[in-house]
């Protein structure tokens, strides 16, 4: 059964700032990048504040949203072409939801949500290396912390880095065939190097 009483997560924002925010934010980063990653939303200080890694805008808002959601980020594509058209907006996460509600029109797409507040801005650059994505994913990064990692929306780039990684595993491998190293062995030596961590 959905909720929709007033003890879910929800907040009224206005159009005009929401509107300029978004598009703002769009501009960090490309349509490509927005629609395979993910978009965060979470509520600080009077702000609504919509996160993508690298950068972060907040707008005023005003209700009850006490933890994190995170949606595709095509939402924040449709947000910046101003495709709900109404005034104020509604945010309201409805189970494993986020509604979004304009005058009469009514949008829903799916979401995670947590009752967890990780760092308002992540700081992660948009041009981070493969490296430095292994190592985040591992749990072996100096930089950033687990609660950043959790909030950075990079599923997908760290299964890019991951698959790139298992390549250049592969093709190294096979230019070393000759010494019968085993696979497992040599793969397991190599992501050691890697991640920064002792061999097994």
């Amino acid at each position: 059964m959905t909720t929709t009483n007033d003890q879910s997560p929800h907040l009224t924002v206005a159009r005009t700032p929401l509107l300029a925010a978004a598009k703002r934010l769009r501009k960090a980063t490309t349509d490509r990048r927005l629609k395979s990653g993910e978009l965060m939303l979470r509520y600080s200080d009077g702000d609504l504040n919509f996160e993508i890694p690298g950068a972060a805008e907040g707008v005023p808002a005003q209700g009850h949203w006490p933890g994190l959601v995170r949606v595709s980020g095509t939402v924040l594509l449709m947000l910046a072409k101003g495709e709900l058209s109404g005034d104020p907006l509604e945010f309201r996460v409805e189970e494993q939801h986020l509604r979004l509600r304009a005058g009469r029109a009514s949008l829903r797409f799916a979401a995670h949500w947590a009752d967890i507040s990780p760092p308002t801005t992540t700081d992660i650059p948009l041009d981070i290396t493969d490296l430095d994505l292994l190592r985040m994913a591992a749990g072996q990064s100096s930089q950033y912390s687990p609660a950043v990692v959790i909030a950075s929306g990079l599923e997908a780039d760290f299964a890019g880095a991951e698959k790139r990684l298992k390549d250049a595993i592969n093709r190294a491998h096979k230019a070393l065939q000759a010494y019968k190293i085993p696979r497992r062995d040599f793969e397991a030596a190599v992501r050691a190097l890697v991640l920064k961590i002792n061999p097994p």
